[in-house]
């Protein structure tokens, strides 16, 4: 692929975490934070996604405000008031 991407690209938001997200990847990151930016991205790609994740043996901790149902995902816990509560599954 040819396409240079800069700061005039016309980009939809789950484009630009989409590149975000890989270029962590490709830093040959061991951690991966990601705050509330799965709400951007469509399910199957989030699960493509968590397939790449699962495979480089990366570490992911993710923040969303709402439930985010993945089967990758091996522990739910819910923060509040300052306090992780129990593992939700």
């Amino acid at each position: 692929m040819d396409t240079v991407i800069n700061e005039k690209s016309e980009l939809s938001n789950s484009e630009i975490v989409l590149i975000l997200i890989a270029k962590a990847i490709f830093d040959d990151k061991k951690i991966l934070i990601l705050d509330n930016l799965l709400g951007l991205i469509d399910k199957k790609i989030i699960d493509e996604l968590f397939i790449v994740i699962k495979e480089m043996k990366l570490t992911v901790v993710l923040l969303e405000n709402n439930y985010i149902e993945c089967t990758h995902i091996s522990k739910y816990y819910e923060l509040s008031d300052c306090k992780l509560k129990d593992e939700l599954l």
